[in-house]
C-alpha cells in the first residue's frame, strides 16, 4: 500500500512537472506585455532592422539608407504580428504535452488546448493595457489563437505520425500515471 501510494505522489509530481515548459512560456509572453511602448517598439525595430539588413545583405540589393529605413518602416508591422504568432504556437506546442499525460486526447486534446490559449491570449491584451502605452486589441487575440492553434495541430499531426517513434516513450509514461489513478484509458 505505501509503494503504492508513493507511486501515485511522484506520478502526481510528473503530472504538475509536465506544466513547467508551458507556464515558462506563458511567462515569457507575460513578460514582453509588461513592457511598456518604448521597450516594446524598440525591441521589434531591432529585429526588424536586423532583418532588413540581412535581405538587403543577402540578396546583395544595395538599397540606400532611405530605402532600407522605409522597408523597416513597413515590415516592422509584419514582425510585430508574426512574433504574436510564433510565441503562441510555441504556447501552444507547449500546452498539448500536460493536457495529454493528464489524460486527454485527440478532439478533446485540441479543443481544451486552443480554449486555454484563447483565454490566455485574451487575458495577455487586457494584461497589456495596463503597460504604459501600450492597448490591447482584438486581432491581437486573434493572431495569437491562430498561432496556439496551429502550434496544437502541428504537435497533433507530429504524435500521431511519430506513435511509433520518439513519442512511444511518452504514451508509455501517460498510461502509467493514468493507471495509477485507476482510469479507464481512452483510445489514441
Amino acid at each position: 500500500m505505501w509503494k503504492n501510494d508513493r507511486e501515485q505522489k511522484g506520478q502526481l509530481a510528473l503530472q504538475v512537472l509536465s506544466f513547467l515548459p508551458a507556464a515558462c512560456m506563458g511567462s515569457l509572453i507575460f513578460g514582453f506585455s509588461s513592457q511598456n511602448a518604448g521597450e516594446s517598439s524598440g525591441l521589434s525595430e531591432q529585429v526588424t532592422a536586423a532583418l532588413v539588413e540581412g535581405a538587403n545583405n543577402t540578396f546583395q540589393a544595395g538599397w540606400t539608407r532611405a530605402q532600407i529605413l522605409y522597408y523597416e518602416d513597413i515590415w516592422e508591422f509584419w514582425v510585430r504580428k508574426a512574433a504574436h504568432f510564433s510565441e503562441y504556437l510555441l504556447f501552444g506546442a507547449l500546452l498539448c504535452l500536460p493536457l495529454y499525460v493528464c489524460g486527454l486526447t485527440g478532439r478533446q486534446l485540441v479543443l481544451a488546448a486552443i480554449a486555454i490559449s484563447a483565454c490566455y491570449a485574451t487575458s495577455d491584451e487586457l494584461h497589456q493595457f495596463l503597460s504604459p502605452g501600450r492597448s490591447p486589441g482584438v486581432r491581437d487575440v486573434v493572431i495569437d489563437t491562430c498561432g496556439a492553434a496551429v502550434g496544437i495541430l502541428l504537435t497533433r499531426s507530429l504524435y500521431r505520425k511519430g506513435r511509433n517513434g520518439p513519442f512511444r516513450g511518452l504514451r508509455r509514461f501517460r498510461r502509467r500515471v493514468l493507471e495509477g489513478r485507476g482510469r479507464h484509458l481512452p483510445g489514441i
